[in-house]
């Protein structure tokens, strides 16, 4: 599960739907735990946390878990963090794989363009420059100039 958007967007119904998938209290109902989730705590007055902490009501969250709905909210939130985090973890270990691999591979490849004829090593370089962007491609200025060749037509 991977979530991305500004703090103003408010989560769609699906997306919390899923993270709330990802938090699992015994004893608190999954809509609970939505509504929860679907809250922008961080951008609330204390006022109106308070009063989105006691639209949490005593019946909604049972006996097992809570009567006082602050202990529903925080361990809705800590159980989120926590897995988020776990996923944040695995991600950043797989980033980390495929990088290593992709280094491998442009190893890989400029070995095999050492072997090349020396007419054909400008194309491949060329296509090595395509398939291994460098991160700061983005900040180089490519400007292509028209042909100076002309075609003439006889009528």
């Amino acid at each position: 599960m991977f979530v991305v958007g500004s703090s103003k967007d408010r989560p769609s119904t699906n997306g919390v739907a899923r993270i709330a998938e990802l938090v699992e209290i015994e004893g608190l109902p999954t809509d609970v735990t939505s509504r929860i989730l679907s809250n922008q705590w961080h951008d609330y007055s204390d006022e109106a946390i308070q009063s989105a902490i006691s639209a949490i009501s005593a019946s909604d969250t049972p006996a097992s878990v809570s009567s006082h709905p602050y202990h529903a909210a925080l361990r809705t939130l800590s159980s989120a963090v926590h897995n988020l985090t776990k996923i944040r973890r695995e991600m950043e270990e797989s980033l980390r794989l495929i990088q290593e691999k992709e280094r491998a591979r442009r190893r890989r490849a400029e070995e095999l363009m050492k072997e090349l004829p020396s007419s054909d090593r400008d194309v491949a370089r060329r296509v090595m420059q395509s398939l291994f962007t460098d991160d700061d491609e983005g900040m180089h200025r490519v400007e292509r100039s028209q042909s100076h060749m002309v075609r003439i037509s006889s009528a």
